[in-house]
C-alpha cells in the first residue's frame, strides 16, 4: 500500500511540473532556439516520448481493443515503458494479430507515414 501511495504521489507532482514548467521551457525553447534542424529534432523527442508513455497509458485499452483474442496466434502485449504503441502495433501487424481497431491504427500511422511499421520494427520504437 506504501508503495502504491508513494507512485501516485509521485505521479501527482510529475503532473504538477509539467502543467507548469512545459509552457514556460515551449516559450523560452522558440524565442531562444529558431533553428529549424533543432525544432525539428525536439518535436521528434516530444512525440516519442509521448507514444512511449502513450503505450503504458492506454496499455489495457489497446491489449484488450486492437490485438486479436486467438488464442492460436502468438501477441505482442502493449504496456512495454520502452516500446511505443507503432511498436507493439508492429509487432502485432507483422504476425497478423490486429482487430479492426489494430488495423484502423495502423492503416492511419501508414497513410501519414509510409512505411512506418517496417520502421518501427526496424528501430524498435
Amino acid at each position: 500500500m506504501k508503495k502504491l501511495l508513494n507512485s501516485v504521489v509521485l505521479f501527482i507532482v510529475a503532473v504538477a511540473l509539467a502543467a507548469a514548467l512545459f509552457p514556460i521551457s515551449f516559450v523560452i525553447t522558440f524565442i531562444t532556439r529558431l533553428n529549424t534542424a533543432f525544432l525539428s529534432d525536439f518535436f521528434y523527442s516530444l512525440a516519442l516520448g509521448i507514444d512511449k508513455v502513450g503505450n503504458v497509458v492506454l496499455q489495457v485499452l489497446l491489449n484488450k481493443f486492437a490485438i486479436s483474442s486467438h488464442k492460436s496466434l502468438k501477441s505482442y502485449r502493449f504496456g512495454n515503458i520502452n516500446d511505443t504503441i507503432s511498436y507493439a502495433l508492429a509487432k502485432n501487424w507483422k504476425v497478423g494479430n490486429l482487430t479492426r481497431l489494430g488495423w484502423l491504427l495502423v492503416n492511419l500511422l501508414e497513410w501519414l507515414d509510409e512505411g512506418h511499421m517496417e520502421k518501427s520494427l526496424k528501430r524498435h520504437y
